[in-house]
């Protein structure tokens, strides 16, 4: 039933379905949460396109292992690569540098920041904060970054 409405119990609309897996024993379904969807529709009706913001990081989750061997996700994002020019870049962040702030807002995970960066306008301004290891100490670093169209191409 992708497309449809998806709403609570008080029938406040939650969501826009997009994706249903079904079986006889029962389904899950995917959906786009409403401010998003909000966001989206007024974008098209505004300007005809939806565009979203591009920092040009790779980026994955900080796991760190307990005692027992069992994987915890840290805050921050672990930058792993950068897009050859793209706005990350151009500001002097590097590979390795974990993410730890946009616009003073702490990042909880990589996924969180892809979620913040995607619904910023191109051509924003944000302050990204680092954690750089320079000789085994940790530092922290401050870059203004603009943000571009993300490319059809990008991940």
């Amino acid at each position: 039933n992708s497309g449809w409405t998806l709403v609570n119990l008080e029938g406040e609309i939650i969501g826009i379905n997009t994706f249903v897996v079904g079986s006889n024993i029962g389904s899950v379904g995917f959906a786009v949460p409403i401010n998003l969807a909000k966001r989206a529709m007024e974008e098209l009706i505004k300007s005809g396109n939806v565009s979203r913001g591009f920092l040009g990081v790779n980026v994955k989750d900080i796991i760190n292992l307990d005692e027992e061997g069992n994987g915890r996700i840290e805050e921050g994002a672990l930058v792993l690569s950068l897009f050859k020019e793209g706005p990350a870049e151009k500001a002097g962040i590097l590979a390795n540098d974990t993410i730890t702030y946009l616009n003073e807002i702490t990042i909880e995970d990589s996924n969180h920041l892809k979620n913040i960066i995607a619904w910023i306008p191109k051509d924003t301004e944000v302050e990204v904060t680092v954690e750089r290891i320079v000789n085994n100490k940790k530092t922290d670093k401050k870059f203004k970054v603009k943000l571009e169209e993300r490319p059809s191409d990008a991940n």
